[in-house]
Formats: structure tokens, C-alpha cells, sequence
């Protein structure tokens, strides 16, 4: 992936299904479910960020 240009998750999530099905070996159902993940990643990462920042303040 990291060939490809994805350096990050944030990379990943913002990228299209069509741009992942052009990689070699990455199908349609696999381009969705990381692309899928890597939204959730940062949403609860986000969630819990928020919540420690109202912790320590």
C-alpha cells in the first residue's frame, strides 16, 4: 500500500474504491471493507480523543 502513495490511514479512508481496485490483487469487496475500517479507525480514534481532552481538562 505504502508503495501505491497510502501513508497513513487518513490516506486510505479518503481514497476512492476505484483506485484501490487497480492494485494488483485488490478487489472490489476488499477496496470497500479497508476503506470501510480506515473511516472507523479515525471516527473512534476521534471519539476518544475528544474524551480525553474533556478528561483533562
Amino acid at each position: 500500500m505504502q508503495k501505491a502513495g497510502y501513508k497513513n490511514i487518513e490516506d486510505l479512508a479518503k481514497t476512492k474504491i476505484e483506485e484501490l481496485t487497480a492494485l494488483q490483487g485488490i478487489g472490489e469487496k476488499t477496496a470497500e471493507k479497508l476503506i470501510r475500517l480506515a473511516k472507523e479507525y479515525l471516527a473512534e480514534s476521534s471519539l476518544l480523543q475528544g474524551k480525553e481532552e474533556k478528561t483533562d481538562g
